[in-house]
């Protein structure tokens, strides 16, 4: 299969009027820290699980994972960490080390500290875990994920003259790799809306400010007028006319 996904950015431009003739641009934004840490963020990229088979290691993406770790606010992003999960049965699991000797014991649900950090680890109801099975759970932390997506995206004009961006990452397994790319668009397209959103309540305020402004000199003159009147006893409106023709 083709692991190589890639993604079009021809209209993105367009959709969002942002202009296309300077692409370098658009690929700096792209691959921003801003853009890629809202990506990892959103489709929790710094937890991956990995299973043992016969020949290799495989990864076991979204639906195809036996288990979840569920990250709660209590978790420390900035670190790297690896667990190797244990299934004892359907309802309980233990952390073992690389001697399958076990470390601790705790129950599918239930809340778990560790250095600090509270997760929780499930089971999928759609593809439940096998009992003794192990599922190795390496959290990466999301600086590094940052760095390893920024070397890892390739984003390049299509031709030597378009303004259409191609976008190609490579990937052992090839739905993460297409979700990436889907949602380093969308992310894209988000903080495109935000900017032009920033920039239209921008300058409403400098409108209202500057009509506030107008507004306060105006009763100002209108203040002095009256004094003026009031200290040369005038009444009523001054009224010029032009001398009427001989």
């Amino acid at each position: 299969r083709d692991r190589s996904p890639s993604r079009g950015l021809g209209d993105v431009y367009k959709r969002q009027g942002i202009s296309s003739n300077n692409p370098d641009n658009e690929i700096e934004i792209l691959k921003s820290r801003n853009i890629l840490g809202k990506v990892i963020d959103s489709l929790q990229l710094n937890v991956s699980y990995f299973t043992e088979g016969r020949v290799s290691t495989s990864e076991r993406y979204k639906e195809d994972s036996p288990i979840f770790f569920i990250q709660t606010a209590v978790f420390n992003k900035t670190n790297s960490n690896t667990f190797i999960v244990k299934v004892v049965d359907s309802l309980n699991y233990e952390f073992i080390d690389d001697e399958d000797v076990s470390k601790s014991s705790h129950a599918f649900g239930e809340s778990v500290t560790i250095d600090n950090d509270i997760f929780i680890v499930e089971t999928n109801k759609k593809n439940k875990p096998e009992e003794g099975e192990t599922i190795l759970v390496k959290i990466t932390s999301r600086d590094l994920l940052i760095n390893r997506l920024k070397k890892d995206i390739n984003i390049t004009p299509l031709n030597e003259n378009s303004s259409i961006l191609l976008l190609n990452l490579n990937g052992s397994v090839i739905e993460k790799a297409e979700d990436i790319l889907n949602e380093l668009v969308k992310q894209y397209n988000t903080d495109a809306i935000s900017d032009k959103n920033l920039i239209s309540q921008n300058t409403k305020d400098f409108i209202d400010d500057r009509l506030r402004k107008i507004k306060s000199d105006l009763f100002l003159i209108d203040d002095k007028v009256k004094d003026f009147k009031d200290s040369k006893d005038i009444t009523g409106c001054l009224l010029y006319t032009s001398p009427s023709p001989r």
